[in-house]
């Protein structure tokens, strides 16, 4: 009789851990891809991974993924938490104490979907206006450019971070990184002094820092202004934007 009884309780201690729990445990192994790869991966439990790769998660809770990349728009993915088919088997074989155990703990659960695949999608291009001496050469992008005669360069670019280089005979060389941000046109000023000067640096506001060799001709700053009023009117530079670069012409038609 007490053989039987011990077997009983050994049975019932088994019963009693789930039938779940002892299968396929309380997390749960998500395989997760994207197009272009290497994008980053969260969770809303914090947790984080890099495509290709993959994700144990919690069966008790649905999840949501967030996948992003830079140069990318970011998208979600549910995960979704289900009665997995093994709670039948389980209240069959464990009672209501093996089902219940397996409910508290999110055994009896498994997510949906099983494996997740994104197809990221590229950010729409920004508009970049770069404003400088007229001429100057524009390394950008791996691209070569040249600015107008009246000294502007408006190109399109996705969000990225992209090193630039201007130069032009007779002046210091420049070099900076411009960063692009989704939705943000950016206006960058160069201003180039000559090379037994030292060189000024750009702003992003306007005002630039350094002497020009020579006078400006005013018929060019004529059309540079008439330039900045057409963006303007596109809505490619902001009213802010568009005083700030027509108080930095003026001053140097007084110079």
């Amino acid at each position: 009789m007490r053989i039987i009884r011990l077997t009983e309780l050994v049975l019932l201690g088994a019963l009693s851990s789930g039938c779940a729990t002892i299968i396929h445990g309380t997390t749960q192994e998500i395989p997760i891809t994207s197009e272009p790869p290497g994008a980053t991966v969260a969770t809303t439990g914090d947790v984080r991974a890099t495509t290709p790769g993959k994700l144990e998660l919690k069966r008790k809770t649905g999840h949501v993924l967030t996948f992003s990349k830079e140069g990318y728009k970011s998208d979600t993915v549910k995960l979704e938490s289900v009665l997995s088919g093994a709670v039948a088997g389980n209240i069959l074989v464990g009672g209501l104490i093996g089902w219940g155990v397996d409910a508290a703990t999110g055994a009896d659960s498994r997510l949906v979907p099983e494996s997740v695949h994104v197809v990221l999608k590229p950010h729409d291009p920004v508009a970049v206006l770069l404003i400088g001496p007229p001429g100057a050469e524009v390394r950008l992008n791996e691209q070569t450019y040249t600015l107008d005669s009246t000294g502007t360069l408006l190109i399109n670019l996705r969000p990225a971070s992209y090193p630039v280089t201007v130069s032009k005979r007779g002046f210091e060389g420049w070099n900076d990184t411009i960063v692009v941000e989704a939705e943000k046109p950016l206006r960058r000023v160069v201003s180039l002094t000559p090379a037994n000067e030292p060189a000024a640096p750009a702003t992003s506001e306007g005002s630039s820092a350094g002497a020009q060799p020579t006078a400006e001709d005013p018929r060019d700053l004529d059309k540079r202004l008439q330039t900045l009023k057409d963006l303007r009117e596109k809505n490619l530079i902001t009213e802010e934007q568009y005083q700030a670069a027509t108080r930095d012409l003026l001053k140097k038609l007084t110079q």
